[in-house]
């Protein structure tokens, strides 16, 4: 598995704002959400939605609140972005 550099500022984001309101239980739980779904997608990478017409070779797989957007490459998984359900997907390509 392979992560964006633009993985990191975001996955910093969620743990500021669940700490900000005073929830680091639920900060660990949702971390640990996301990282097995991110083992879902290692073990089966075709459990996404293809967003094929959005970004080519990419699929979307939901957790929550957050996707998870990847791309399966020869030899890995490329985590390319971890964003809000809110948030635009195309505003972020």
């Amino acid at each position: 598995m392979k992560m964006s550099e633009k993985f990191i500022p975001n996955e910093l984001g969620i743990t500021a704002i669940c700490n900000r309101k005073g929830f680091p239980e639920r900060t660990h739980k949702y971390y640990r959400d996301i990282f097995s779904a991110i083992n879902q997608i290692c073990t089966t990478p075709e459990i996404g939605k293809s967003i094929q017409e959005v970004k080519p070779n990419h699929r979307l797989f939901s957790v929550k609140s957050h996707v998870i957007i990847y791309k399966i490459m020869s030899d890995q998984i490329f985590i390319d972005r971890i964003l809000h359900q809110k948030m635009k997907l195309e505003n972020f390509i």
